[in-house]
């Protein structure tokens, strides 16, 4: 306890002592660096979301935008979670205005609509690290923290996905950032922090898993010397906290059966009784490792500012740190359980890197454009390096996908995927979006007792030479191709994709 009130004094005395040695003119970036670096923040999302479209994982798909798409149209893919009652429905909730809105526009149900949203939101990180890296770095500090921000893969490629962690990831580091920079102030409406609970309570409640996250922040709220100064903090912040929680729970109650049964119940199914570990355990050192084969030779230079940036802000670095070891402690993992905690290092590090720099004297103003061009370039080179598997074989699956939705004879589509499990990165009905059945074909003898249904076949290279001759190629991406007969469909209900299986889907059309 004694160490958390140092810590918590430590981060006021930081950024005291930084205002005291500069005017507030001299701290901030001017405006328009500001407005800049958002107008390259949403530019590179906008590219990256219409040139190579990708999904990180098929929940993004399944347990978010089928729902959301299936509110719209009707159709749609239901995954065992939602047979069990274990998810809520807030984000799909929030995706289905905007695929209608996007319908209505003639844009069909788009998921880019969707995810050009999801970017314009994420401006509001990008935003929360400038000021940010401004508090406790001057201008230096708020232009590393912004390019970070603005063109680290993570944030980048990640923060626009339909995803429960990524979404509450964003809410949870702006109100991290957001909170650190409140606690260094002597005088802060409580309104700022009423506004700080509503965020730790929507992340809270569209990925339970981050709980633990918001206790740093709420232990740095309750210690001395923030209690002296802030006697309403604490309750302006708990009472924001709590109202998207109650809401969550009538939200529940009205459409699951229970109140907050989107929480309880999945905890108690997939950790409780174990259905998650269905789907693999890792060892406590998958993030470590897989962090360092996707950040690759930028790894350690982050690492190494990270901790430079630690005595700067304590906060960041604390909740990033107990995201992971919370994350680490449960059986299955995903890479992306983890994305809260990705900002808040990148923020540390760019302070940490302000730090470095005058430590050894470069604090011109070409030593920090130098220094910004370097982040700028580590994080699009990690992009293409470390992640570029996954945006490549991503956007081959989902890029047919679209091409094939565009075909105007199309009369049903097969995916013929033989041993592998691609189809769950395509997506399903929310990206076909046409009113016509999808086959999973893993076989010739599948193909030929379900080939009436569909006149339209993604496939495996490897898998042409098995397909029938009257299908002609219309085009390939590295090692997929789209294919099309000229024929009408008779539409089988053999191998339909949410009848095969041990898939655990089924559709409502």
């Amino acid at each position: 306890m004694a160490y958390a009130r140092n810590l918590s004094a430590r981060l006021r005395h930081a950024s005291m002592t930084r205002r005291s040695q500069r005017s507030d003119h001299a701290d901030r970036l001017p405006q328009s660096w500001v407005l800049g670096l958002l107008g390259a923040a949403l530019l590179a999302r906008l590219l990256f979301i219409v040139l190579v479209p990708f999904f990180i994982r098929p929940d993004e798909v399944f347990q978010f935008l089928e729902p959301a798409h299936r509110l719209v149209t009707g159709q749609g893919a239901v995954t065992w979670e939602w047979h069990a009652h274990i998810r809520s429905w807030l984000l799909p909730g929030v995706i289905a205005p905007i695929l209608w809105v996007s319908a209505a526009l003639g844009f069909g149900h788009s998921i880019e609509a969707v995810q050009s949203v999801l970017a314009v939101a994420s401006l509001g990180l990008v935003y929360a690290a400038i000021r940010f890296g401004e508090t406790f770095g001057g201008r230096p500090g708020g232009l590393f923290c912004g390019v970070l921000m603005a063109f680290w893969p993570d944030p980048m490629l990640f923060g626009t996905h339909t995803l429960s962690e990524i979404q509450g990831g964003n809410l949870l580091d702006v109100a991290t950032l957001a909170g650190t920079i409140l606690l260094a102030r002597e005088r802060v409406s409580w309104t700022a922090w009423f506004g700080i609970g509503l965020l730790l309570g929507l992340a809270i409640i569209l990925r339970f898993h981050l709980i633990p996250g918001v206790l740093p922040l709420l232990a740095f709220a309750v210690l001395p010397p923030v209690r002296q100064h802030r006697t309403r903090a604490v309750p302006m912040l708990l009472l924001g906290l709590a109202l998207p929680v109650l809401g969550q729970a009538i939200l529940d109650d009205l459409t699951l059966g229970s109140p907050l049964q989107s929480m309880w119940k999945n905890f108690d199914l997939n950790i409780g009784k174990g259905a998650a570990a269905t789907y693999g355990v890792m060892s406590p050192l998958f993030y470590p490792a897989r962090l360092s084969q996707l950040w690759g030779a930028s790894t350690v230079p982050v690492l190494v500012c990270f901790v430079f940036g630690f005595r700067i802000a304590p906060l960041p670095a604390i909740t990033a740190l107990v995201v992971i070891a919370a994350h680490s402690a449960v059986g299955h993992k995903e890479f992306s359980f983890i994305y809260a905690a990705l900002p808040l290092m990148l923020m540390v590090a760019g302070l940490g890197a302000t730090r470095l720099l005058a430590r050894y004297g470069w604090t011109d103003p070409r030593s920090r454009t130098i220094a910004a061009f370097v982040m700028l370039a580590s994080g699009l080179l990690t992009t293409l390096s470390g992640y570029k598997p996954i945006i490549r074989e991503g956007s081959d699956f989902v890029g047919l996908a679209r091409d094939a939705r565009s075909r105007p004879d199309l009369c049903g589509e097969a995916q013929y995927v033989g041993s592998s499990e691609w189809w769950a990165l395509a997506g399903g009905y929310s990206v076909l979006d046409r009113n016509v059945p999808i086959y999973l074909i893993r076989s010739p003898a599948a193909f030929a007792e379900s080939a009436p249904g569909f006149n339209v076949v993604i496939a495996n290279k490897a898998l042409l030479p098995t397909l029938p001759t009257a299908y002609r190629q219309i085009e390939c991406l590295h090692e997929m191709c789209l294919l099309q007969r000229d024929a009408s469909c008779r539409q089988t209900p053999i191998n339909l994709l949410e009848s095969v299986p041990g898939l655990g889907l089924q559709a409502h059309h």
